[in-house]
């Protein structure tokens, strides 16, 4: 069985035994007595050091990798201050065990609140992409309609003399065209949608571009924006998720989109996507000369809820939302006014080294 004693009732009952047994006729007295309070100052020192110790140890390991690893003893800190030199099993429980104890909660409960604010921040992220799908919705409708009248006049045609095998051939040709043009937009718009989990593969991101290009393709053309995209060639892949760096361009393309409309330039509108490496990191520029930020707000544009568009117009969670997206991937997002007008953010991402 075990004796729970104090460590400090302990120690001091352990002195005072020494204090009150007579002494030995022996002039070593005063040394051994000497010997044993420093015996007992030692495992006084431990019983009160080592879980201190442990508990510094794990407070300076904490981190984001260790909030997500799924091994609990991370997340666990015992302390043993039993000692076994007796036929019974004394054990010390005292100030330092309830110190223990707590310190193990606020661990469980810090996992906890860090797992609640991922799943909150992936259901922020789904959100804003729900919303985006909406402001796109026009313009994926008319990518869609398009093709499709040019079926109904390609089949027609076809109905109407179908003995002409040559021009049939060229309506068939022309509506396979148009499938695949239906195919590519609905099918890009179910990847974008769907919701994905944050898994890190090689990246084209001049694909990504491209991609993101297409959905937002009428939208540009009905505001008459001079859109122009510059890629430099062979560029490295870069490791991410596809799916959240689609994202994170189509958001900066929209705002982009909007600040250019906002100033009514008519057929001066101009929005250019710069793709480059520079160093060790591949770079997305996003540029337009739209309505731009003043420089005392730019420093607030990726706090949550914070937006210049007008009301119903944004969620104010699209900057926000890209931002955590690129800490995720170890880049950032840089935004700087440009000299004339409009703003400049460059999307930036590390190149991983090769092992």
């Amino acid at each position: 069985f075990s004796i729970k004693l104090s460590s400090i009732s302990f120690s001091f009952l352990f002195v005072f035994f020494l204090m009150i047994r007579r002494p030995p006729r022996s002039t070593l007295f005063p040394y051994t007595t000497l010997f044993r309070s420093i015996i007992v100052a030692s495992m006084f020192a431990y019983i009160i050091t080592s879980p201190i110790k442990k508990m510094s140890q794990i407070s300076g390991n904490l981190n984001l990798d260790a909030m997500e690893a799924t091994d609990s003893n991370l997340f666990s800190l015992s302390v043993d201050n039993s000692f076994v030199n007796f036929p019974y099993h004394l054990r010390i429980t005292d100030e330092i065990d309830v110190l223990t104890d707590k310190f193990n909660e606020m661990l469980m409960r810090l996992q906890k609140t860090y797992t609640d604010l991922q799943s909150s921040q992936e259901s922020l992220m789904q959100s804003e992409k729900i919303a985006a799908i909406g402001t796109l919705s026009a313009g994926i409708a008319h990518e869609i309609n398009n093709p499709i009248a040019g079926i109904q006049n390609c089949l027609k045609r076809i109905s109407d003399n179908p003995g002409n095998l040559e021009q049939n051939s060229n309506y068939i040709e022309m509506m396979s065209e148009a499938i695949n043009k239906i195919e590519a937009v609905v099918g890009g718009l179910l990847n974008f949608s769907r919701k994905h989990e944050l898994v890190f593969a090689k990246v084209d991101l001049v694909a990504v571009v491209e991609e993101v290009s297409l959905l937002t393709a009428f939208q540009i053309e009905e505001s008459r924006i001079k859109f122009t995209k510059n890629y430099q060639p062979n560029l490295p892949l870069i490791s991410g998720s596809k799916n959240h760096i689609e994202q994170v361009v189509l958001n900066l393309l929209i705002n982009a989109l909007d600040a250019v409309n906002e100033k009514k330039l008519g057929d001066n509108g101009e929005i250019s996507i710069n793709l480059y490496q520079e160093f060790n990191f591949v770079k997305i520029e996003i540029i337009d000369n739209g309505i731009g930020i003043p420089s005392e707000k730019i420093n607030n544009i990726f706090d949550p809820f914070f937006t210049m568009k007008k009301i119903k117009q944004g969620t104010g969670l699209g900057l926000s939302v890209s931002y955590n997206i690129m800490a995720q991937h170890k880049g950032f997002i840089r935004v700087k006014r440009n000299r004339k007008s409009g703003m400049c953010f460059t999307i930036i991402f590390p190149i991983e080294k090769s092992k």
